[in-house]
This record gives C-alpha cells, sequence and structure tokens, in this order.
C-alpha cells in the first residue's frame, strides 16, 4: 500500500483514540457475569489490565506520533520489537481469557481495534518483509524482564555467528 496512504490512517487513528482510555468497560468488564471469575482469579497483585494495556497502548500512540511528525527514523528498536511480539494478547497472555468477549464492550473495542491497526500499519511501515518473517522466526515470548514486557534479542541475519539462540540474552 501507498506510504502516504498509510501515514493518513495512522492519522485518523490516533485522532479517532484521542477520547477517554476504555476505564469505564474495564471496569463493566470486571464486574460482568462472564468475566469477573476470571479476574477474582488472578488477584489484585496479577490483575494489571489497566497498566498493561496503557503501557501497550501507549507505545503504540507513541511511535504513531513520530510517523506524524516526520520523526520514525528515531523510533527506538526495543518498542519496534517489543511491538513485533504480536497483540496485546500474545504479549500479555494473562488476559487471553477476554479473547472474544472485548467486542461486547465498545469503547474497549473501538480503541483496541484501533490501536491494533495502527500497530499493522507501523510495523508494515518500519520493517521489511523479510524482517517480519524473521522476527516470527527468532523472537519467541522468553521472560517479563522489561518494563515494556516480554523483550529478547531478534536476530534477523542468521550468518550472525556472534549470536546463537541459547546465547541470546533477554533484554
Amino acid at each position: 500500500m501507498n506510504r502516504e496512504l498509510l501515514i493518513r490512517e495512522i492519522e485518523h487513528l490516533v485522532e479517532s483514540t484521542k477520547g477517554p482510555f476504555p476505564y469505564d468497560d474495564i471496569r463493566k468488564m470486571k464486574r460482568s457475569e462472564r468475566l469477573a471469575p476470571h479476574f477474582r482469579a488472578m488477584g489484585d497483585e496479577e490483575d494489571l489490565l489497566e497498566s498493561d494495556l496503557n503501557t501497550y497502548f501507549m507505545c503504540i500512540a507513541g511511535i504513531g506520533s513520530r510517523f506524524l511528525q516526520g520523526s520514525e527514523g528515531g523510533t527506538p528498536k526495543e518498542a519496534i520489537q517489543w511491538l513485533a511480539l504480536g497483540d496485546f494478547f500474545t504479549i500479555f497472555p494473562k488476559y487471553r481469557f477476554l479473547e472474544g468477549e472485548w467486542e461486547a464492550f465498545p469503547q474497549f473495542s473501538h480503541e483496541y481495534v484501533s490501536m491494533r491497526r495502527m500497530r499493522e500499519i507501523e510495523l508494515e511501515l518500519l520493517l521489511t518483509n523479510d524482517e517480519l518473517l524473521a522476527l516470527k522466526k527468532h523472537n519467541p515470548v522468553q521472560g517479563w524482564n522489561h518494563f515494556l514486557g516480554p523483550m529478547t534479542v531478534i536476530v534477523i541475519d542468521d550468518s550472525d555467528d556472534d549470536l546463537d539462540d541459547e546465547n541470546t540474552e533477554v533484554v
């Protein structure tokens, strides 16, 4: 797709997500008959949905604003790597119980779908097809040792003898 059209789509997505964070829908999720048991089972220590979702959304929105300012070349590599791991439910698998349920919450649904699309556009613009394929092959989720979530070294060139899978450090 045309780069200019994709950047215009980012602009539209940024504008459409300027409303409030979906706190109301998250509260409704936590009280809903179907989802409340999952949240209770997680306990207060593990239930960080608002924080985790905000971190995910802010990373995407931050990269989107870089595109709108024309400064995407300075996007931190770690942010790109983190988003390349997958969608919110891949990066934060403890919330997988929300899959197939979040669509019933319109504010959450709008924000999530918009951010998911923005993430797809950003990765399409920042990475080549070969890099995207390499990321899927070389970047399994290995832990939660970084404030943004799971971070691993991404090997894009298999010929680099300095990095082998057994010695790859989690960043």
